[in-house]
């Protein structure tokens, strides 16, 4: 018979892989599966050869944020402003001068360095050994004899008690958890939203940061596409030079182009808005989310982009009842859709 953990924790993203370490802390024995090759979920990066990651996924939190900023310090992960001095440049038509204004007018924002997946790898590495299992993806949840048995495609589980740490939408798509769910509580999840699900950004790495040269920051807004907002992307403040974009064209338009062309389309942009060194990348690529199956599901690819709200409160007895709690970043009671919000909801399921 499978030895059940105390806890099992499905989704080794920032909330899961959290999850685990409050809880290893408190002395519970913990399971950890993630369904892809590497933790992160959707904190994701394009490789550098000196370890660095590019963002593809989140990149920022801000001053107020306080528990990704102690989290960094426990871990002796450096942080750095995003860089912001300079002008920044607007795009407006196909055939009109790119427009230059002073100041780039941006919040104040942090960065981690080396890129937002040195947390992950940072969390990872604290937790014991063996009790992350990656390719595992969960395709039923069972409950018996106050068990959770959790089935992946090649092994199963058994866990006392159960965290759901990836967005509600894909674990109702994936996992067969909605046949322990009240019909209302299974309302609520599928009507919240994956968070940046249906995006897709575009990231070109340098050799120089040519922009900073010439005064800019690296901030630029566009309404002719495909790139409709840009910045610095840097991996670090003096390394790893990088700008990025948030591509306009929905996903499901970008379902039906080359993928090949669009990021063309997207170098191209860059070079009619920064000049012609921002034609010369040492690499360039496109992380659609849209496309990540365990990250974004048909609904989201459908729905407008909005900011997920998940009032979990008034289920907490059924909740309590099952030996279940939920912990993506959409969950959160505040901060949802970000960092912070991934370590909120973390802390919530680990004291529940």
């Amino acid at each position: 018979m499978v030895k059940a953990a105390d806890v099992g924790i499905i989704g080794g993203g920032l909330a899961g892989l959290y999850s685990a370490s409050l809880l290893l802390q408190q002395g519970f024995d913990v399971t950890v599966l993630e369904a892809r090759d590497r933790v992160g979920g959707r904190i994701h990066g394009l490789p550098l050869s000196n370890g660095d990651m590019l963002d593809l996924g989140p990149s920022w939190f801000w001053p107020h944020q306080h528990r990704i900023a102690r989290l960094c310090q426990q871990l002796e992960l450096p942080v750095f402003e995003q860089y912001t001095a300079g002008d920044a440049l607007y795009q407006a038509t196909v055939n009109s001068a790119i427009e230059r204004f002073a100041g780039a007018g941006t919040p104040l924002s942090y960065r981690i360095d080396g890129g937002v997946s040195q947390l992950t790898q940072a969390l990872h590495r604290s937790l014991d050994d063996g009790c992350v299992h990656l390719n595992q993806p969960v395709h039923r949840l069972k409950r018996q004899d106050e068990l959770w048995e959790i089935e992946t495609p090649t092994r199963s589980f058994m866990a006392r008690r159960l965290i759901i740490a990836v967005p509600p939408r894909a674990a109702l798509e994936s996992t067969h958890i909605a046949k322990h769910l009240s019909v209302p509580l299974q309302r609520t999840l599928r009507d919240t939203p994956t968070w940046m699900a249906a995006q897709a950004k575009f990231v070109a790495h340098y050799a120089t940061p040519f922009w900073r040269e010439q005064g800019l920051a690296g901030d630029a807004f566009s309404r002719v596409g495909p790139l409709v907002e840009i910045h610095d992307a840097s991996a670090g403040e003096d390394r790893g030079y990088a700008l990025f974009g948030f591509i306009g064209v929905s996903a499901q338009q970008r379902a039906t182009l080359n993928q090949e062309a669009l990021r063309q389309a997207c170098l191209n942009q860059l070079g009619q808005i920064f000049g012609a060194d921002a034609l010369n990348p040492l690499q360039s690529v496109i992380e659609d989310w849209s496309q990540q199956t365990f990250t974004c599901t048909p609904q989201d690819r459908l729905d407008p982009p909005q900011h997920p709200e998940c009032d979990l409160g008034a289920f907490s007895q059924e909740l309590a009842h099952l030996q279940l709690a939920f912990a993506s970043t959409e969950v959160a009671v505040q901060e949802a859709g970000y960092l912070e919000g991934a370590l909120i909801a973390a802390q919530a399921a680990a004291r529940s």
